[in-house]
């Protein structure tokens, strides 16, 4: 059986996962390594909605070709925000994987609010994919523009704030980026997760370091 099927809500999240997963292979030495390629990580046709309503549907046919199995999806735009809880959902979503057949093989992993809190770090790799010189600069904007506080890393709208870095980042520059998903691409391959604080990238991480534990050597 193959270690892991991700079913993610777009591709840039697909790819993203791919390189994060790429990465706590290499960072977090209590985790073993985890057999992954990009075909085991899904795209849903609908994206965080699809996830949340299909993906258990979607993950039905590969309970007997995977060892375990994640579902993640974006809470911003999934459709449930103002109408439900994150426990709530991941307690029904969980429900159905365990019936469908995964047991307790299987995690729901909903990001609050959405993706790009994860690759808000404290990292000049973050500055220059945005087109600052330094991450300072960038949190002196972030804060000046009450997106940050004095005590905070991560901005509470992350997309917007991030496109809206980019703009600035890239102003009267001859070289223009555009936001899309190599941002993210750039960005997830060179910052280090190992601090990340967010309390889901953590389930993540606790999860992960459950199914796959390190082999601890025979005395």
């Amino acid at each position: 059986m193959k270690d892991l099927l991700v079913i993610t809500a777009d591709k840039t999240m697909k790819r993203s996962f791919y390189i994060i997963l790429s990465k706590i292979n290499k960072e977090f030495l209590n985790i073993q390594e985890i057999n992954i390629e990009e075909n085991d990580i899904l795209s849903h046709p609908e994206n965080d909605p699809g996830v949340r309503k299909g993906g258990v549907e979607l993950s039905r046919s590969y309970t007997n070709e995977y060892k375990h199995c994640l579902l993640v999806f974006d809470w911003e735009g999934c459709g449930r925000e103002k109408k439900s809880s994150i426990e709530k959902e991941v307690k029904k979503i969980k429900s159905g994987l365990y019936r469908t057949g995964w047991g307790d093989r299987a995690e729901v992993i909903i990001i609050d609010p959405e993706l790009e809190i994860w690759i808000w770090n404290n990292s000049l790799h973050v500055a220059k994919a945005l087109g600052w010189k330094r991450w300072r600069d960038l949190r002196e904007w972030l804060i000046g523009k009450k997106y940050l506080r004095e005590d905070e890393v991560k901005p509470k709208m992350p997309k917007e704030v991030l496109r809206e870095a980019l703009k600035i980042g890239i102003k009267g520059k001859t070289q223009r980026k555009a936001f899309s998903s190599a941002i993210h691409m750039e960005i997830a391959r060179k910052v280090s997760y190992r601090k990340c604080e967010d309390r889901n990238f953590g389930k993540l991480i606790s999860t992960l370091q459950e199914w796959f534990p390190t082999q601890k050597k025979s005395s």
